[in-house]
């Protein structure tokens, strides 16, 4: 391919980049710069149709060059020969367009200098594109300058048109027709994830034909196609979801069958709930509610993280320089995705409640609050939501008196509350307070 003529004729694929006509001479010498002509004359005229020719050129040749240069297994010196035909293009419109603003600038001596300039700087970038080396801009780079334009929005203010074009209706119907049930499928594997703790699909962000086909496909398309028939509403979704059998079905493994539990020992048919753990915002907020120092408030806006905020956590900001160290130790959101959380266990869990300052501090509230009477009984329904056995009860009598005897010892004022103070902070570590069942 040559870089040389003018009038080459260069084909990439389908798009076929034409050369200017040769009946219109205006410049051809490299930094050339005609003379000043008035705006209506022939020769500014014909200009002014070159500049047109000349920006049509380069915008096929950029195309083309960006067609290669995003194509796999693309053959690089094909693309390097497109590169240099588009920057080639390019410059040839730049200089085309300096050459039609110098005829038309008339007698302002500033827009003559400034063009003049244009046309030197176009000859030396052609003559450095003969020589194998320039660059276009290109297409992606064009918009992105257009996203962000560097003048004054005053300047140019923003206009709308009065009449919708429609395409953003028509992706929306598109996305929630009901001959594309993949968004309900979606949408309900997510609902279900938040519920059971387990997802029916596993690959919840991928939905793809590399996506392992899930055991109980047929509940997850009545409950797409449920979802449909309600108008896509997310409360029905949720009623009837937490209102079935399985969701009110009891944890334990205590008095299952052995059959069913070595047949399906990873509960995917779901003849139990799944226990699963507290979201990282959950148990700080119940150590807060337990206390009776959350500030339940709606609305606002986010906050510091600190031990010292009593807000709900989800006021807290959140991002990858600014993140609350009691909600990052038990697997908080992450701020890139939001498909699923994972779950650890690790020791840095249980020292967080036993060592951190927000568990010991509420715990201490807590003891102040409970009634005088069955403390063990009472702390247990509390914080565990059960009632302690005949086991549980005798060993919590005897660590309230060991610990109201260590205070006493040591001198320490109010010891009985003290005691109290230490059982609520013991049962604040147990498996149980993080578990839900």
């Amino acid at each position: 391919m040559s870089l040389s003529g003018f009038d080459a004729t260069v084909a990439f694929d389908d798009i076929t980049i034409r050369s200017l006509p040769t009946n219109v001479k205006l410049a051809q010498s490299k930094n050339a710069a005609p003379k000043p002509k008035a705006k209506d004359s022939v020769e500014t005229l014909a200009a002014k149709l070159v500049v047109a020719k000349a920006k049509a050129a380069s915008l096929k040749a950029i195309f083309a060059a960006d067609k290669l240069k995003y194509r796999q297994n693309a053959d690089p010196d094909v693309v390097k020969t497109a590169t240099l035909e588009a920057a080639k293009r390019e410059a040839e419109a730049t200089r085309a367009q300096a050459q039609y603003d110098l005829l038309a600038s008339g007698s302002d001596e500033g827009k003559v200098k400034a063009a003049k300039g244009r046309i030197a700087a176009a000859g030396k970038k052609l003559a450095a594109i003969t020589k194998g080396e320039g660059s276009y801009t290109s297409i992606r780079a064009s918009k992105k300058a257009l996203e962000t334009p560097a003048h004054k929005e005053a300047d140019y203010p923003v206009t709308y048109s009065e009449v919708s074009t429609g395409r953003r209706l028509a992706l929306a119907k598109w996305i929630a027709t009901r001959k594309n049930p993949l968004t309900a499928r979606v949408a309900v594997n997510h609902v279900w994830l938040r519920h059971f703790g387990e997802p029916l699909v596993e690959s919840v962000d991928d939905f793809g034909l590399r996506a392992k086909r899930p055991v109980q496909v047929q509940l997850l398309d009545y409950l797409a196609a449920d979802f449909m028939e309600s108008g896509w509403s997310f409360r029905y979704l949720h009623r009837l979801i937490t209102t079935s059998r399985a969701y009110r079905l009891s944890s334990s493994t205590a008095k299952a069958d052995p059959k069913t539990l070595a047949a399906d020992s990873n509960n995917h048919y779901y003849w139990r709930m799944n226990t699963r753990r507290m979201e990282a915002q959950v148990v700080r907020d119940s150590l807060l509610q337990l206390a009776g120092v959350l500030d339940t408030k709606m609305g606002g806006p986010s906050v510091n993280p600190g031990d010292a905020v009593r807000r709900r956590s989800i006021y807290f900001k959140h991002s990858r320089d600014q993140q609350d160290k009691f909600l990052k130790m038990f697997n908080d959101a992450d701020h890139l995705q939001c498909y699923r959380r994972t779950e650890s266990i690790v020791p840095q869990q249980a020292l967080a409640l036993a060592n951190g300052k927000l568990a010991i501090e509420m715990s201490g509230l807590i003891a102040k609050r409970m009634e005088e009477g069955e403390f063990v009984e009472l702390t247990f329904g509390l914080l565990l939501g059960r009632k302690p056995d005949s086991t549980e009860r005798q060993a919590c009598m005897e660590t309230l008196d060991k610990l109201e005897a260590i205070a006493k010892k040591a001198g320490k004022a109010d010891p009985d509350q003290r005691a109290r103070r230490g059982l609520v902070h013991a049962l604040l570590n147990h498996n149980d307070f993080v578990s839900i069942r």
